[in-house]
């Protein structure tokens, strides 16, 4: 058995599958196309009602019907075929969709010649498209083409229904009023409801035969019966019967049916000409003895003074043998009827019996046939066993007796299971539902159809035990309900942590901003800014200033400012990664989208902002939460540095290009500044931000990094991605 599973993440569907695995340890689980699904759910619903669908008509109209949801169509036809009538047989319209009253009766009849597009498909037993008959050329009969556009039709398609032999036993078509290329799925569905169409067309065919010849043969049967006890009458009255006989054997050679007669010696003294295949298969004629078991026969008909009656095979038919003693004479006639096709029709009952028997006792579904109980106001009230296949106590869990009725079994089993099998045997309209049954403490799965004529009231149920499935989806919903509840704490939770965090940053900033602007008033003498780097302003010395730095000199109390302001660019980076993983509601972030930001925030804390272009390239690559706190500081860390060093009077150009190797997650970024000094590029005089860098990128993301001058400073940044978002 498979279960599929729709579209969903991948952290839902393993929760799901492992409540599905306990419920069904034998399942496999898929994820399937929703379409794929669709036409799959339909062509199982068609195949369940095509079982019990009451006669031919209601197999094409459900045939119809699934075909033009399948393919979404507009219009849609079913045509049976008469091999019998004109040259090459002819297509009637049985059913049609969409169609108006004139289309259908232009239509109606359908042959090889008629130059439409089912015809040409009749010719050739192929399905024949026409997906924009504007279009595409197709050798149409004269004003065909005008006769689709009148009706509205642009697209159609018309699919053969043949038997497994390849008889044709009618089409399928579809039209549409726009063009139309059915996709594959939809071509594939359609093929599977041809075949089982054609199939189950077929099989109702041959059981209305065989209903035809049971009939014929329970007629026969009562007429065989009659003839016996008139000829049985006949005999007991000498007289009559022997008048009988004589009035019979006056006209024998105008018998259809073979008629011998054979002497008390065997000896063969007259045949009809109807005789003959049973002359043939003896290897006698005229005047010579019967075979030795026809004269056995003889003998004893005529010792007992009563007729004999039996089948015999003569060649390739079956005769029915009567042999009758004439009262007085010392001979017997025999008469013979051709019970060929009786016979027959009861090998293919007692076959179809064998085959029904098989399945009855293989399937893997509970089955029973119950008759439905009715009160004086013909209300169902309790129903009786009348058979049930070997695996219904398993799928049930209770025992059943033939004709033990179910108030016996529970007593209180609830009336809506009498309801629904009562409306079943009044109407004979089937039905599927699913119930649970108190006594038993079980869902079941069911299938509940008409079986027999409609004065038997009796129903055919087919089920399946779903008690395990039940309990499985309301652990499923509760699960999903508990889930929800702590969900729903843990965002209530995250956005108080967030707000105090946030707040927190913006407290500590607001300090940093303050003291920064004490500082920049007590030495602005003493330093001019050009790049948003302070430096000491030539034959200035400033005068004592009070405060923390009161007993530097001018230089130290500079540097001061200096390290403020990094120390708040670096607190203003370490927000903007906080607001914006806040944002995504901590969920794993887009290395791109994090690098947009970082880059333009920490642009955003100069003094004077550069003209910035930021170009980023490679493919999208998603990191975990931490990962992305640690990557914004490296990647602001770098953008400051580009920022104070890397721009030219035009600006500052930057280059990310981001990609996933080998499991690693690679960041490679440029800009056109100055080259990194030599010693850097060997690992030696790291500046405080590259040492920060250094150590974020080795130890918080446990990667490596590498710089270089390639046209111009390069950083490459690796570490391992997070595996669950691999």
């Amino acid at each position: 058995m498979q279960i599929y599973i729709a579209d969903a993440s991948a952290q839902d569907r393993e929760r799901v599958g492992q409540l599905l695995h306990e419920a069904f340890p034998d399942a496999v689980l898929e994820v399937a196309d929703t379409a794929e699904l669709d036409a799959a759910r339909r062509l199982q619903e068609v195949s369940i009602q095509l079982i019990e669908a009451d006669g031919i008509d209601a197999l094409y109209q459900r045939i119809l019907d699934t075909a033009v949801a399948i393919h979404h169509a507009d219009f849609g036809s079913i045509q049976v075929f008469h091999p019998e009538l004109g040259e090459a047989g002819e297509l009637h319209l049985l059913r049609y969709y969409g169609l108006s009253g004139n289309a259908a009766n232009l239509w109606g009849c359908i042959t090889p010649a008629s130059g439409t597009i089912c015809a040409l498909a009749l010719g050739t037993k192929q399905r024949v498209m026409a997906p924009d008959l504007d279009a595409y050329d197709l050798e149409l009969g004269p004003g065909q083409r005008d006769l689709y556009a009148q009706a509205g039709i642009r697209a159609a398609q018309s699919t053969p229904l043949l038997s497994r032999s390849g008889t044709l036993l009618g089409m399928l078509s579809t039209h549409w009023r726009e063009p139309y290329n059915p996709p594959e799925r939809e071509l594939r569905a359609l093929d599977i409801l041809a075949r089982l169409s054609a199939d189950l067309i077929e099989r109702t065919k041959a059981e209305a035969v065989l209903r035809d010849s049971e009939a014929r043969l329970q007629r026969q049967t009562v007429e065989l019966k009659a003839e016996r006890a008139r000829l049985a009458a006949l005999v007991t009255d000498v007289t009559a019967a022997t008048r009988e006989v004589e009035n019979l054997a006056r006209f024998p050679g105008e018998n259809p049916n073979p008629v011998l007669r054979v002497s008390h010696e065997g000896r063969l003294l007259y045949a009809n000409a109807a005789s003959a295949p049973v002359l043939a298969e003896w290897r006698r004629a005229v005047g010579q003895r019967v075979p030795e078991f026809w004269q056995g026969i003889v003998a004893r008909a005529l010792t007992a003074e009563a007729p004999i009656s039996l089948d015999v095979s003569v060649q390739a038919q079956t005769f029915a043998f009567l042999v009758v003693p004439i009262g007085g004479t010392d001979y017997v006639n025999v008469y013979a009827h051709d019970i060929t096709k009786r016979v027959r029709s009861e090998q293919a009952l007692r076959g179809s019996e064998a085959r029904y028997r098989t399945l009855f006792e293989s399937i893997d579904e509970g089955f029973c046939v119950i008759e439905m109980l009715f009160d004086a106001e013909d209300r169902p009230i309790d129903y009786r066993f009348l058979e049930a296949n070997p695996v219904f106590e398993r799928q049930s869990g209770f025992a059943i007796k033939e004709g033990v009725r179910m108030r016996q079994i529970a007593p209180n089993h609830e009336t809506h299971w009498f309801e629904i099998y009562g409306r079943v045997a009044k109407t004979g309209e089937p039905v599927r539902f699913q119930n649970h049954a108190e006594a038993f403490d079980r869902y079941y799965d069911l299938y509940a159809f008409r079986v027999g004529e409609p004065e038997q009231r009796r129903v055919g149920v087919l089920f399946t035990d779903i008690t395990k499935r039940k309990k499985a989806e309301a652990d499923l919903r509760r699960y999903a309900a508990e889930l929800e509840a702590v969900n729903q704490a843990n965002r209530v939770l995250l956005q108080e942590v967030n707000h105090r965090v946030k707040n927190s940053l913006t407290a500590i900033l607001g300090l940093i901003f303050a003291e920064e602007r004490r500082l920049t008033r007590e030495t602005m003498p003493c330093f001019r800014s050009s790049t948003g780097q302070l430096e000491l302003a030539e034959g200035t010395v400033p005068s004592a200033v009070p405060g923390p730095c009161e007993d530097h000199d001018p230089a130290t109390h500079v540097h001061c400012l200096v390290a403020l302001r990094n120390l708040r660019d670096r607190l203003g980076s370490l927000a903007g990664v906080h607001t914006l993983l806040s944002a995504n509601a901590w969920h794993p972030l887009p290395v791109d989208e994090l690098v947009d930001t970082v880059v333009h925030a920490a642009a955003s804390t100069l003094a004077e902002p550069a003209n910035l272009t930021l170009e980023i390239t490679g493919s999208r690559v998603v990191v975990s939460p931490e990962q992305a706190h640690h990557l914004a500081l490296v990647i602001s860390e770098l953008t400051t540095n580009t920022l104070k060093h890397g721009c030219s009077e035009a600006g500052a150009h930057i280059q990310v290009d981001i990609g996933l190797e080998n499991g690693d997650v690679r960041l490679v970024y440029r800009n056109q500044g100055p080259a990194y000094p030599e010693p850097v590029v060997a690992g030696d005089g790291y500046s405080v931000g590259l040492d920060i860098v250094d150590k974020l990128v080795r130890h918080s993301l446990r990667g490596t990094w590498t710089i270089s001058n390639e046209g111009g400073p390069v950083t490459e940044i690796r570490f391992p991605a997070d595996s669950q978002l691999k």
